[in-house]
């Protein structure tokens, strides 16, 4: 939002809610209970028919890093665990260190 030229505290902002999960915001946006909402592309495509649209998203994020302690695991099965891995290089973390800085969710108040 920042990028399309919302600032987090632009008067168009007027609460922050934290609804649980994902399904809870699609669900609170059919509803009529809040105006627009964040959450993944998939949940969100389950419920066009009721409404929802999908009005921007961002590139994907790389996933997750599986860890192994070598002092615990033998490498046999380090290198089982690894089968199947995909492997990522430094490049595809940049959507990540290019997302936008300085934005504070508050601590507390309407959540």
């Amino acid at each position: 939002m920042v990028n399309r030229g919302f600032e987090m505290n632009h008067a168009l902002w007027t609460a922050f809610l934290y609804l649980g999960n994902h399904e809870d915001v699609a669900l609170a946006v059919i509803r009529g209970d809040v105006d627009v909402g964040g959450m993944k592309t998939a949940t969100a495509r389950k419920y066009p028919r009721m409404g929802l649209q999908i009005v921007i998203q961002t590139p994907p994020l790389p996933g997750l890093a599986l860890v192994a302690n070598t002092c615990r695991m033998t490498p046999p099965l380090i290198d089982r665990l690894r089968h199947g891995a995909v492997p990522a290089s430094d490049a595809d973390y940049r959507v990540v260190r290019d997302l936008p800085g300085g934005v504070t969710i508050p601590a507390k108040g309407t959540f």
